[in-house]
């Protein structure tokens, strides 16, 4: 009965992820094809035992699931499986993605449920659970093929030891801190926005021994899981420490930690797009504190440790937030997001095994009933609105690609980013896996022309076009892309006069430009 009941979330969790997907359309619309396709064509790339090139995350976790995912597609190996993945990318992303998707709702259903009959607090178990839907981040980020599937399961594992290993520590052996070192290990392989985990998990380990299995077995984990790229271990080294001692974004900008006087804005920014993470550890910890206090004044002793738990969970969230705020983007709070979990659980055992109906019992079940209601009520309305808007934005996409094809259909058409064209996702995902499938791309498209606005130069599939060369053999041309890039620190398309670029069609952020030679 317990296994079923423990089902409830997670097929929510994964229904709701599936419609979402649905509604967001196709993985090369300009909203999608960044990560999907760069982790499409890397993972094809470790089937073809090469080393991945796209390693900012670094990743790898996700690329190495996703290779083991092409390889029992039934597309053969070798050519041939290459040849079927850009026959039909969309196929494969959506094969990926599912495979991920299932890992993470499996992660979400059997790990709480593990936590129940090892502790017996089945509320505390879907209380654990319950985060997974309260987060609009969370789950519009399970509609592309991407990193943070990946966490999201990771999350579910290290959220129940974590909890364990706060409520048991005289009764758990140390495969425990070994087990969520493993899981943190091929967290931080997967993308370093894991940290909040390992700083949890850290302060849960059984003195130093414990944190001592614990610290080596992320260690040796981490090394495992990176040794696909082993090649590139100096790039993403230097990656690493750049964005560690510059107070830019990505390594940028000037040497420092961080730039101070954004942080009230991005604090503001953060939590307004998503409240639930500071309600919930918020209002927990002051209800523990007062509990606590109230304990003390009656001079009540009590058994469970959980008051200091959430406060001690409490700090290392702060801790985190303040480090993520460096590079604040919604997504890079997922698994932040979930350590909310061990919030609510902890909430529960400290009031659950009160004797009674004592002010404590009935202030934290009072608590935690808010909370659950805010984000159930987060869930309803959000996702749905989620579904509209990405509905919405999708039929736009769509029909300004139809009206681009049509209008360039005689004519020269120069994809740059983020075109919404299956070509240039194609394009994309290629150039960020070494350019290695160029060969057959270039076979496939022979009359495809991007424009790199990073470099300011032409490209094919498989070469670099001078701009002087591009300007001598045409005299027009149409510019698919991004209106955002026209205004970003990249500038306008370079070579080109903007007066010569007359805006024809848009959709939203998405336009087409023509240019003719004056």
């Amino acid at each position: 009965m317990s296994l079923v009941l423990f089902a409830i979330i997670p097929a929510i969790f994964l229904v709701s992820a599936i419609q979402l997907t649905k509604a967001n359309g196709p993985q090369w619309l300009g909203t999608n094809f960044e990560n999907s396709y760069a982790y499409l064509f890397n993972s094809l790339l470790l089937t073809q035992g090469l080393t991945p090139y796209h390693t900012d995350h670094p990743g790898t976790t996700t690329q190495l699931l996703g290779a083991i995912s092409l390889l029992l597609s039934g597309n053969g190996t070798g050519d041939q499986l290459v040849r079927a993945v850009i026959d039909n990318p969309e196929a494969h992303i959506k094969l990926i993605q599912r495979a991920l998707l299932g890992l993470a709702a499996l992660s979400l259903w059997l790990f709480p449920w593990f936590v129940v009959r090892r502790w017996g607090n089945w509320v505390a178990g879907l209380l654990l659970q319950l985060p997974f839907l309260f987060f609009y981040t969370v789950l519009t980020s399970c509609t592309w093929l991407d990193s943070e599937l990946v966490l999201i399961a990771l999350s579910a594992g290290a959220l129940s030891l974590c909890f364990l290993l706060i409520r048991e520590k005289e009764a758990l052996s140390l495969r425990a801190e070994i087990a969520l070192g493993a899981i943190c290990g091929l967290g931080l392989a997967t993308k370093l926005t894991f940290f909040p985990f390992i700083l949890i998990g850290a302060m849960s380990c059984r003195g130093r021994k414990g944190l001592l299995l614990f610290a080596g077995s992320i260690f040796v984990v981490t090394t495992i899981a990176l040794l696909p790229i082993f090649p590139e271990w100096p790039r993403v080294f230097k990656w690493f420490t750049g964005m560690a001692t510059h107070s830019g974004y990505y390594g940028t900008g000037k040497v420092g930690f961080v730039r101070l006087g954004r942080y009230p804005a991005e604090i503001v920014r953060l939590i307004s797009g998503e409240p639930m993470l500071a309600l919930i550890p918020i209002i927990t910890t002051l209800t523990a504190l007062v509990v606590a206090g109230y304990d003390r004044l009656r001079g009540t002793r009590l058994p469970q440790p959980a008051t200091w738990a959430v406060v001690r969970v409490f700090i290392a969230q702060v801790l985190a937030f303040l480090l993520i705020l460096k590079h604040g983007n919604y997504h890079y709070l997922i698994p932040l997001c979930l350590t909310t979990g061990l919030n609510l659980a902890l909430l529960h055992e400290d009031f659950w095994r009160r004797p009674g109906m004592p002010l404590p019992k009935i202030l934290g079940a009072g608590a935690l009933a808010f909370l659950v209601f805010s984000g159930v009520s987060s869930f309803r309305v959000r996702i749905p609105g989620a579904y509209v808007w990405l509905r919405d934005h999708r039929i736009q996409q769509l029909q300004l690609y139809a009206r681009a094809k049509e209008k360039t259909r005689d004519s020269v058409r120069v994809d740059y980013y983020r075109s919404d064209s299956p070509e240039f996702a194609l394009y994309f995902g290629n150039f960020y896996a070494r350019r290695a499938f160029a060969k057959v791309l270039q076979e496939k498209f022979p009359n495809a022309l991007f424009y790199n606005i990073f470099f300011g130069e032409f490209e094919t599939f498989d070469r670099w076009v001078k701009p002087e060369s591009v300007r001598r053999q045409y005299d027009r041309l149409y510019f698919f892309g991004n209106d955002l890039t026209q205004i970003s620190s990249y500038g306008p398309v370079h070579s080109f006069d903007p007066k010569n670029l007359t805006v024809i069609d848009r959709a939203g952020d998405y336009l087409l430009q023509e240019w003719v030679r004056r």
